[in-house]
């Protein structure tokens, strides 16, 4: 694993705390991931090299799908501290199931080895709307 996919895995597993905390306001929470992305490439650059434009722009939807399954599970859980857990307890245990019927890329995780490597596939977007447009839309209908 390359050092930028360390970094913005690390911070993948944060972002979604503050898309819990942030809810109710999305384009605040997508500047967040966004701006939280950029910190992580301009530290892996620091110490190694500036990562091609296609691992720049994997790192920013990485983080764009970490944060929107935090803001899922913000609107769809409403004691932020559970909803906080879940944004970790639920795509790990997905990932290991998945993952033993050869289905790690529908996860949130699967999906951001290959983001990060550069590589962009209509697998993001199915991993996009699953984990990040469903559960927004779901909980944003909630009363």
């Amino acid at each position: 694993m390359t050092s930028i996919a360390t970094v913005q895995l690390v911070i993948s597993v944060f972002v979604p705390f503050t898309g819990v905390l942030l809810a109710r306001r999305l384009a605040i929470a997508l500047g967040v991931a966004v701006a939280c992305a950029l910190a992580g490439v301009l530290l892996t650059a620091a110490v190694t090299a500036w990562p091609p434009a296609s691992v720049v722009a994997g790192a920013v939807l990485v983080q764009a799908i970490a944060q929107l399954v935090g803001t899922g599970a913000g609107l769809l859980i409403r004691r932020p501290v559970l909803a906080m857990a879940a944004t970790i307890v639920v795509p790990m245990t997905a990932t290991v199931l998945l993952s033993a019927i050869g289905l790690r890329w529908l996860t949130p995780y699967g999906n951001a080895q290959a983001l990060l490597a550069g590589t962009f596939t209509a697998k993001t977007l199915v991993v996009a709307l699953l984990w990040g447009v469903v559960p927004n839309v779901i909980g944003a209908r909630r009363p």
